[in-house]
């Protein structure tokens, strides 16, 4: 959309930033439901682990460690109660970033796109776990290098914060991603 001006981390000048969920989570989420779907006797009782009681239907497994985007600490800046100095710098390290990643960003894209094309052309055709991960692995991959980008960011950002503001940032990326902002919406799919 050009001409549009946008606000740090890509958001709509006066618009809400959401957040962003990458492809390589719709496409693990569209490989597991393909595979599922075309799976003979699908529904079968699963083999428990020691760690799972039969009447657990999951196992909790810790989240990594929060890594809030800088867009989104920006955007949420009076909540954080920043001063202008560290806006300042979180706004160059933003755009360090945004600079940075901007290949890696493409090259995911298009590597999702040659994914949805390769499984629209292959539609109901039975394919193993194998060959899904094979044929995911560039997404993978490429959301693998963001995410430690994004990672190395914040580490960076975290520094210009104040321990209070690091936790407070922290929590709140965590209370968005998982679907319990005080908004009541969710990350975008």
């Amino acid at each position: 959309m050009r001409g549009r001006s946008r606000a740090p981390g890509g958001a709509r000048a006066g618009s809400r930033p959401w957040l962003r969920i990458g492809p390589g989570l719709a496409l693990a989420v569209a490989a597991s439901v393909l595979v599922w779907r075309t799976s003979p006797g699908r529904v079968r009782m699963a083999r428990y682990s020691s760690s799972l009681r039969p009447e657990q239907t999951s196992i909790s497994i810790p989240a990594p460690p929060a890594a809030p985007e800088i867009g989104f600490v920006l955007a949420k800046r009076s909540e954080l109660g920043l001063t202008s100095r560290q806006v300042g710098a979180l706004m160059a390290l933003n755009r360090e970033h945004v600079r940075a990643t901007a290949a890696l960003r493409e090259a995911l894209d298009r590597a999702a796109r040659d994914f949805q094309a390769d499984m629209g052309a292959r539609r109901g055709e039975h394919a193993t776990v194998e060959q899904l991960q094979s044929r995911t692995a560039s997404v993978s991959d490429y959301s693998r290098q963001i995410y430690t980008a994004r990672r190395d960011a914040w580490d960076a950002a975290a520094r210009t914060l104040t321990a209070a503001q690091r936790r407070q940032a922290e929590a709140l990326w965590d209370e968005e991603m998982s679907g319990r902002s005080s908004t009541g919406r969710g990350p975008r799919e």
